[in-house]
């Protein structure tokens, strides 16, 4: 049986990695950290460990303990929230349509997810 799981994750690595260097040689740089992001990720992640632990036993924290230490790295950065804020009104129509696109396929895969899970049971 081949691991297409380890085979797709290598992968995406691999061209996350190719994109990190081409922005890095060409110019660009990388963007400052949106140190408010990671502090919503954390508290997102905080909620989903909770659930796992309550659902699923003690030995499921990881999502709690990642969330935490995201919502403290954003809370020690909390003078540099403003920082990378940008308003909807302000993106270009890229980006929203970009935005829009991720918002729209993230749903489909969560109904997929909650379809196969009902058609199983």
């Amino acid at each position: 049986m081949i691991p297409w799981i380890a085979i797709t994750v290598g992968v995406l690595i691999l061209m996350l990695g190719v994109v990190f260097i081409l922005r890095l040689r060409y110019g660009r740089g990388l963007p400052p950290t949106d140190y408010y992001a990671w502090f919503l990720i954390g508290i997102v992640w905080m909620s989903v460990g909770i659930v796992n632990v309550i659902f699923m036993g003690p030995g499921q924290s990881f999502f709690f303990i990642m969330g935490l230490g995201f919502a403290i790295a954003g809370l020690v950065h909390k003078k540099d929230w403003k920082a990378n804020s940008r308003a909807w009104h302000k993106m270009d129509k890229k980006r929203r349509l970009l935005i829009i696109i991720s918002m729209i396929v993230l749903a489909a895969i969560i109904a997929a997810a909650i379809a196969l899970t009902i058609i199983r049971n």
